[in-house]
């Protein structure tokens, strides 16, 4: 895992630190207006959703959002929730954390103003995009300083506790391991 990990994270982060050089910096593109339900991957009536089914939606939704590491996404999403869309975490600091990303409330609604409540927060579709947001915003602003590994931990962590010094190894070593599965097709 570990030659391997290191050559897809370095050709994940050239890639990405490539195409910002070459083109010219550009004010952040404006929010686009929600796509509507019927853009998305149809759940199946009961409400169940595979994990491949999970892991196209967060594709489609990182490219809507032009989010350029998707992989990333997916093994965050599968740390945090095992892929499950209705996964609760009571016991999170305080305030639950809710959903595929196991975001706080809070903290989506910041990222997807289509959330209004915790109910909200179970739907995938509306998870995965505060999610992707989030990470794309992350990235953005702190992939040059802290690289991908800061990225990963300040989805944990927040950013105000990892640039602050904490850090959370055992989630970035549980990541990176999903990251190396999703690169293997696994």
């Amino acid at each position: 895992m570990g030659a391997a990990f290191v050559v897809v994270m370095a050709v994940a982060f050239f890639a990405l630190l490539f195409r910002r050089q070459a083109a010219a910096p550009t004010p952040p593109a404006p929010r686009r207006a929600e796509p509507s339900r019927a853009d998305m991957p149809e759940a199946p009536a009961d409400l169940s959703w595979s994990r491949g089914d999970l892991e196209r939606l967060i594709r489609q939704i990182s490219a809507e959002e032009r989010f350029e590491l998707p992989e990333v996404a997916i093994a965050i999403a599968r740390v945090e929730s095992s892929m499950d869309p209705r996964a609760v975490n009571p016991l999170d600091g305080g305030t639950e954390s809710l959903g595929l990303f196991q975001m706080k409330l809070w903290l989506a609604q910041h990222y997807n103003p289509s959330i209004s409540d915790r109910a909200d927060m179970l739907s995938p579709e509306l998870n995965a995009r505060a999610a992707v947001r989030w990470l794309s915003d992350l990235t953005r602003r702190y992939l040059p300083e802290y690289g991908l590994d800061g990225v990963i931990q300040m989805h944990s962590l927040g950013e105000t506790k990892f640039r602050t010094g904490t850090r959370n190894p055992g989630y970035l070593a549980k990541v990176r391991a999903e990251l190396a599965n999703v690169a293997a097709g696994r």
